[in-house]
């Protein structure tokens, strides 16, 4: 729950123009500014480094103790009469490997203006994984940008629940390696998909993460305010 405390608001603005020292690193990632002679570049990864184009006008905000970072910068209109919005992107180290997110900037920003990292990392989090969070008491885990939240009912109950609610009843598919949605992740054991989210059971797997074995009937549904969902790093 996201705390109304002035005192987690989130940190000044730190403009590229005016800061004395740069950051160079955000746990094990690279930070570079700027490309050759392409100094105003969109921000991208290779490996361990990430470019960050080296604009007066972008903004800085470390996460995390330094270990991830936001990050903003004008984006450059498709022509002149096209006004200029921001880009917004959310990187640094994530279990043991650099990673570079844009997302959708309006409500993240908010949040971490109004309630700090707490906030910010709030609004990535579904609303259904934070609306089972509160209603039984867990703390739901996390593989990269899904979230995952164990349910107290069985697959039997969940297929029962199913029949009321769907007129029909839905029947586990067991899978191996199977991708989950668009994502990089992927699930061995069984699940069920609706148009909201995943009913999932078994180990699931993504590149530079460990994987999460899932015991019982858990709920998993993707972050918001991704800017491209099927792209995420």
């Amino acid at each position: 729950m996201r705390s109304n405390s002035t005192q987690n608001k989130g940190s000044r603005p730190m403009q590229l123009g005016t800061m004395e020292t740069r950051p160079k690193e955000a746990g094990i990632a690279r930070i570079q500014f700027g490309c050759g002679n392409k100094r105003k570049a969109l921000p991208f990864r290779q490996g361990n480094r990430i470019v960050l184009p080296d604009n007066p006008q972008a903004e800085f905000f470390p996460l995390r103790d330094g270990r991830q970072f936001l990050f903003t910068c004008p984006d450059p209109p498709s022509s002149k009469k096209t006004p200029k919005g921001k880009r917004l992107y959310f990187g640094g180290t994530d279990e043991t490997c650099a990673f570079l997110t844009r997302l959708i900037p309006q409500e993240p920003l908010a949040a971490f203006e109004l309630y700090g990292e707490e906030g910010f990392f709030d609004s990535l989090k579904p609303e259904h994984i934070k609306n089972l969070e509160e209603e039984l008491g867990v703390a739901a885990q996390r593989q990269g940008d899904i979230f995952v939240v164990k349910l107290p009912f069985s697959w039997r109950q969940l297929c029962i629940i199913s029949v009321l609610d769907r007129q029909g009843r839905i029947v586990p598919k067991s899978v191996k390696a199977y991708p989950i949605g668009k994502t990089r992740h992927k699930l061995t054991g069984r699940y069920i998909e609706t148009i909201s989210a995943y009913f999932v059971e078994g180990t699931i797997t993504a590149p530079h993460h460990a994987p999460l074995t899932l015991k019982g009937v858990h709920v998993l549904v993707q972050a918001e305010n991704l800017f491209n969902p099927a792209g995420i790093d």
